[in-house]
C-alpha cells in the first residue's frame, strides 16, 4: 500500500471514529436515565447494561469471519448499517425493551472507553496501513481522538431532548457509513504462513488478565456511575455531562502521559500503579458524602482530612520535584540551600491548609476563609475539637 493511500485510509478511519465516539459520549450518559424514565428499575437498568455488553461481545465475535472473507470496508459498512437501524429504532419507540435491543444492535458504548466490533476491525486496519515505526503513535492518536470526541459528546448531552440526540446518533451512523465507503480494499486475512504457537500461551495469559480487569470494571461502567450520581445526588444531565466531559479529557490526557511513565517505570509497573490509583478513586465514589466536595460543607472530618492529605501530598511531590530540578540545573555545590527551601516549602504548604477550615470545622462568619490567622497546628486542633456544622449550613 502506497504512503498516500495508507494515510488516506488512516484519516478516513479517524473521521469515522470521531463521529461514532461523539455520539457514544452522550448516549452512555443518556441511556440509563432514559430507561429509568421509561419505567425500568435499578436492577432492570443493570440488566440492560449487561445485555448491551453481551450484544457488543457477540457482534465482535460474529464480524470476524465476514471481515476476513469480505474485507474491512464491507464489514464496517455492515456495522454502520446496523447502527443506523438501531438509531431508527430509538427514534420510533418508547418501549424500554426495544430500546435495550436497539442498544445491543447499535453497540452503544456504556463504558468510558469504546469496545466492540468497530474497535477490533479498525485497529487491525490501522496496524496494516501504518508503517511499523509509526504504528504505536498512530494507534495512540486513534485512541486520543476517540476519548476527545466522547468528551465533547458528554458535554452536549443536555442540549437537546432524547429524540434530538437519537436523531444525532442516526446522522452519525449515516456519516460513518459515508466515510467507510471511501476505504479501499483492506483485507484481514493472513498475509503469510501461519506462525508457530510460541506466542499462544502469552496471549492467553494476557486475555485472562484483561478478562479479570474487565469483570471488575463492569461494576463501575460510565452508564452505571452516571445512574448512581443521578439517583444518589440528584445530578441532572447537564451536570453529568460536565462531570464526564472532564473525566474523558483526563483519560485522553493520560494517553499522552503513559509513554513517558512507561519509559521511566517500565510497562508492567506503569499499568499496575495507574490501575491501583484509579481504582482507589473509583472505590471512594461509593463513600463520598457529597457530590461536589468544595461547594458545600460536610460533617465527615475523616473524609475531608483524607482529601487534605491527598492533595497536600500531590502538591508537595510536584513542589519538591521542581526544587530538585532547579538545583540540579543550577549545579549548586552545596545541598544546604535545597534542604532549606524544602523545609520552607513544606511549612508553607501545610500552613495553607488553614484556608479549608470552614469545610471541616466551624466558621463564625460563614465565609470560605477564616477570619483569624493561626499556626497550622493550632488550626488543626481547633478544627478537630470544634462542633460540626449542621447539614445545609
Amino acid at each position: 500500500m502506497s504512503g498516500f493511500r495508507a494515510n488516506r485510509e488512516i484519516l478516513t478511519i479517524f473521521a469515522a471514529k470521531l463521529v461514532r465516539t461523539f455520539s457514544y459520549g452522550y448516549l452512555g450518559i443518556l441511556l440509563p436515565l432514559y430507561l429509568a424514565d421509561l419505567g425500568l428499575s435499578a436492577s432492570g437498568i443493570g440488566a440492560s447494561v449487561t445485555m448491551t455488553l453481551v450484544g457488543s461481545a457477540l457482534l465482535t465475535w460474529a464480524v470476524r469471519a465476514p471481515a476476513e472473507r469480505l474485507g474491512v470496508r464491507t464489514a464496517l459498512l455492515g456495522l454502520a448499517a446496523l447502527t443506523a437501524i438501531a438509531a431508527a429504532m430509538l427514534l420510533v419507540t418508547r418501549n424500554p425493551y426495544v430500546v435495550v435491543l436497539a442498544a445491543m444492535l447499535g453497540n452503544i458504548a456504556v463504558g468510558t472507553g469504546e469496545t466492540g466490533p468497530f474497535l477490533s476491525i479498525e485497529q487491525v486496519a490501522i496496524a496494516r496501513a501504518a508503517p511499523a515505526d509509526r504504528r504505536t503513535t498512530v494507534l495512540s492518536v486513534y485512541n486520543l481522538l476517540g476519548y476527545g470526541a466522547a468528551a465533547l459528546g458528554a458535554a452536549v448531552v443536555s442540549l437537546g431532548t432524547p429524540h434530538t440526540l437519537f436523531a444525532g446518533f442516526l446522522a452519525a451512523a449515516i456519516l460513518q457509513g459515508a466515510f467507510y465507503a471511501l476505504l479501499g480494499r483492506v483485507t484481514l486475512g493472513r498475509s503469510g504462513p501461519r506462525a508457530g504457537p510460541r506466542s499462544t500461551p502469552l496471549i492467553r495469559r494476557l486475555a485472562g488478565l484483561f478478562a479479570l480487569d474487565s469483570f471488575a470494571g463492569g461494576f463501575v461502567l460510565q452508564s452505571l456511575v452516571a445512574y448512581f450520581l443521578h439517583t444518589r445526588f440528584d445530578l441532572d444531565l447537564e451536570t453529568l455531562g460536565h462531570v464526564f466531559f472532564v473525566a474523558q479529557l483526563l483519560t485522553a490526557a493520560s494517553l499522552l502521559l503513559a509513554p513517558r511513565l512507561a519509559r521511566t517505570w517500565g510497562l508492567l509497573l506503569t499499568m499496575v500503579v495507574t490501575h491501583l490509583v484509579s481504582n482507589v478513586f473509583l472505590i471512594a465514589i461509593a463513600f463520598a458524602p457529597v457530590a461536589w466536595l468544595f461547594s458545600q460543607s460536610t460533617n465527615s472530618v475523616v473524609w475531608m482530612g483524607v482529601l487534605h492529605l491527598l492533595f497536600w501530598f500531590i502538591a508537595t511531590m510536584f513542589g519538591l520535584k521542581f526544587l530538585d530540578s532547579g538545583f540540579s540545573h543550577s549545579k549548586a555545590r552545596s545541598s544546604a540551600g535545597l534542604y532549606t527551601w524544602v523545609i520552607i516549602f513544606i511549612l508553607v504548604a501545610v500552613q495553607m491548609t488553614t484556608a479549608l477550615r470552614p469545610i471541616v470545622g466551624k466558621s463564625e462568619t460563614g465565609t470560605f476563609f477564616p477570619t483569624t490567622k493561626k499556626f497550622f497546628l493550632s488550626h488543626w486542633s481547633d478544627s478537630l475539637s470544634a462542633p460540626a456544622r449542621p447539614a445545609g449550613q
